[in-house]
């Protein structure tokens, strides 16, 4: 007489039990993914209000605020760069700041 064939040392689960494994990393993975964008979007909220304020308390203008709270919360001299263009310190002589971010 042969051997019978080996078990598989975790056996295979029945087609019901498969789809709700399937189902419940589907639900995980969409939880992290809404755990993650809630977590950086109150990161940014945070860093960025309390620069806002840090540069208020120092007596910064408002634009050079704008400028450095989005350079500090977002990512740095890219969020500088667009936040100076869409606030107009460039044109005021505040560049200084943007060349001593990069």
């Amino acid at each position: 007489m042969s051997d019978p064939a080996p078990r598989p040392a975790f056996p295979t689960p029945d087609p019901a039990v498969a789809t709700a494994r399937r189902l419940a990393l589907n639900e995980d993975w969409a939880a992290t993914v809404v755990g993650l964008l809630l977590l950086a979007l109150v990161l940014i909220s945070v860093v960025f209000g309390f620069t806002w304020w840090l540069g208020g308390r120092l007596g910064l203008d408002d634009r050079l605020r704008a400028l450095l709270s989005s350079a500090v919360s977002i990512c740095g001299i890219s969020a500088a760069i667009a936040a100076a263009g869409a606030t107009a310190v460039a044109r005021h002589g505040d560049s200084r700041v943007i060349r001593s971010l990069g």
